[in-house]
């Protein structure tokens, strides 16, 4: 809970008016997992965080909205990093890919980073309190 609700909670809590008094408002993008909304077993801690850095992404978001900042979150799963590598054998990565994903494969970390790039430009302007989930289909 401390690496990943109270971390998120403290940058926004300093960054947010600092936005505020350098701009007129900006975005605060914040990366949680779609383990949050979707928990598989066995990752109760791990899951109980990321839904708690969802639903405060949503509660931040309507508590800044009338002052410029927009508040979203994304929620990758699963994204081919070495951090999943390191976590997830090769047959088990294997597995997920062509039984548990419908489309037959990982995330790109570039994929997340165009997600991110929306969220942070004025096409998104009318964005807030979004959970961009970005999982393939996972099951």
């Amino acid at each position: 809970m401390d690496t990943n609700v109270e971390s998120m909670f403290l940058f926004c809590k300093y960054s947010i008016p600092y936005l505020l008094r350098n701009r007129k408002g900006g975005a605060v993008i914040n990366i949680s997992a779609d383990l949050g909304p979707s928990p598989i077993p066995s990752i109760d801690a791990y899951a109980a965080s990321k839904s708690a850095m969802i639903a405060l992404s949503k509660a931040m978001s309507k508590n800044w909205a009338n002052k410029g900042n927009r508040v979203n979150c994304i929620a990758p799963h699963p994204v081919d990093t070495p951090l999943l590598h390191r976590f997830i054998g090769k047959d088990l990565r294997e597995f997920v890919m062509s039984s548990l994903i419908p489309m037959g494969r990982l995330g790109k970390p570039e994929e997340i980073a165009r997600i991110t790039l929306f969220i942070a430009s004025d096409d998104s302007s009318f964005v807030i309190g979004a959970i961009y989930t970005a999982n393939g289909g996972l099951i």
